[in-house]
């Protein structure tokens, strides 16, 4: 979203008495909730059998904004009375009109008076006259109808109907009011202040979705209004990235001449990487393609499609034989039903589809081989006798319980577990995890892009849950 965030400070007292003029007068009276328009709002509802209920007061309005939520029930308006009351007993009136005044839509892709300011006048939002404060904070009311651009003349009407109001309530003298209505609005952007999208990384992505998943289940709310939490709550995120290592990585990953080519036409291959560290689950780097990242929240083929109810745009992919040591040889020395020294026969060892097990070519079937040549050379007799020895049934248990690894009832099977034909596949990520179990002696920590989110009082908002398993 286009956002300038806006400190209190900062706001110009004309914007600030705008809105509540309009929007609120009894803002500063109250504690949430404007007793008398919400009496008058359930007249209307219940004598008038109107269903627009009105009698909102800014800190409702916020609350809408954040939450998302706006469907027109009585269950929806007590909900948002409720929540007012008690947003207004944690923060003061100064702290819900700057959350208001960034968080608001003002049209044009605006989010917040910071960018609405630059959009419409091509200024800062200090430097703004009465009559232009009036005339943004008019726009809130309905963003389309009210914008300047699309129709001048509607939102100069509404931009008088403000000025009028904050004249009738004190804010401004007769004078004021008068120069402030005849003064000649001149709607322009400022130079070089188009707007142009600013592409994040795909780790930033990843932290961006990990948060708006966590506060989504923190708080018990949906989607639009988690991310509306994460752009405007003005929270610091701490990721566990280590730019030295993600640099290399990016250095190699954004080149596609350092990376591999193949087939008859030198296609490009594509690749992922996630380096995390075992002990603690940090992602220190992170990529999910290669060659220029131009848009932001396409493809990620390093994390899953979705987790958590949150679209992260990634994709699986088969890990083929890289799963052995995961869901064959792990599982089996921890079970002991196999030892490093243990042997098996390297040979047409059953049929599959009505053909011998595949073989690893070259040099083809070996004889016997013991399980740490057969690790080493990752041969699939040894691996699929290994399997039988375990069983399916346990390996499948420990690798999606012990090693995270996002399997389904399909995938209980010699094939999937033993050569990696899974139904859906793995993602880099979950890869790393399983790996970094082995290199933690056993111990799983689950991968985490970010460890801790403060709200702008130093607040813990979230600390990142450490998953571990062994």
């Amino acid at each position: 979203q286009r956002r300038i965030w806006v400190e209190y400070e900062d706001i110009p007292q004309y914007m600030e008495q705008a809105l509540i003029a309009i929007e609120d007068k009894r803002f500063y009276e109250h504690k949430g909730v404007d007793w008398f328009r919400t009496a008058g709002a359930f007249v209307q509802m219940f004598a008038r059998m109107e269903t627009s209920y009105g009698g909102s007061t800014i800190t409702q309005q916020l609350l809408k904004n954040l939450t998302g939520k706006d469907q027109i029930t009585v269950s929806r308006k007590l909900t948002e009375i409720f929540g007012a009351l008690e947003l207004e007993k944690k923060y003061d009136k100064q702290e819900i009109l700057e959350w208001y005044l960034n968080a608001v839509y003002f049209g044009e892709g605006c989010w917040g008076v910071g960018i609405a300011s630059q959009t419409y006048f091509g200024k800062d939002v200090q430097d703004l006259s009465l009559a232009e404060c009036a005339a943004i904070i008019g726009i809130t009311n309905k963003p389309t109808y009210y914008d300047p651009f699309y129709n001048e003349e509607n939102n100069k009407e509404r931009q008088e109907v403000i000025l009028r109001e904050m004249y009738e309530q004190g804010y401004i003298d007769y004078d004021t009011w008068q120069q402030a209505v005849k003064e000649q609005l001149v709607f322009r952007r400022a130079p070089n202040q188009e707007y142009h999208q600013e592409i994040y990384s795909y780790y930033e992505e990843v932290v961006i979705r990990d948060v708006i998943r966590d506060l989504m289940k923190a708080k018990g709310i949906n989607f639009d209004a988690a991310e509306k939490l994460l752009y405007s709550g003005g929270y610091q995120i701490y990721s566990c990235i280590d730019t030295r290592i993600q640099g290399i990585v990016d250095n190699l990953y954004s080149n596609p001449d350092k990376m591999p080519k193949g087939g008859r036409y030198e296609q490009q291959f594509q690749s992922a990487i996630v380096i995390m560290n075992p002990y603690d689950g940090r992602i220190l780097a992170l990529c999910g393609g290669v060659g220029e990242k131009e848009i932001n929240f396409g493809l990620n083929r390093a994390v899953p499609v979705t987790s958590g109810g949150v679209n992260y745009g990634g994709a699986t992919r088969s890990p083929g034989s890289s799963i052995k040591p995961l869901t064959v040889y792990s599982p089996a020395l921890n079970a002991v039903a196999v030892t490093p020294a243990t042997s098996f026969d390297d040979y047409p060892v059953m049929e599959l589809n009505g053909n011998a097990w595949p073989k690893n070519s070259p040099p083809g079937y070996g004889g016997w081989t013991n399980i740490k040549t057969g690790v080493r050379k990752s041969i699939n007799t040894i691996a699929v006798q290994t399997l039988q020895a375990l069983g399916v049934e346990n390996s499948y248990y420990f690798a999606k319980e012990k090693l995270g690894l996002n399997l389904v009832e399909q995938d209980m099977a010699l094939s999937p577990l033993g050569m990696g034909g899974l139904t859906y596949g793995l993602t880099t990520i979950e890869m790393a995890g399983g790996y970094g179990a082995i290199a933690n002696g056993g111990i799983y920590n689950e991968p985490i892009a970010f460890s801790l989110v403060l709200d702008k009082d130093m607040n813990v908002v979230l600390d990142a849950e450490k998953v571990q398993k062994s």
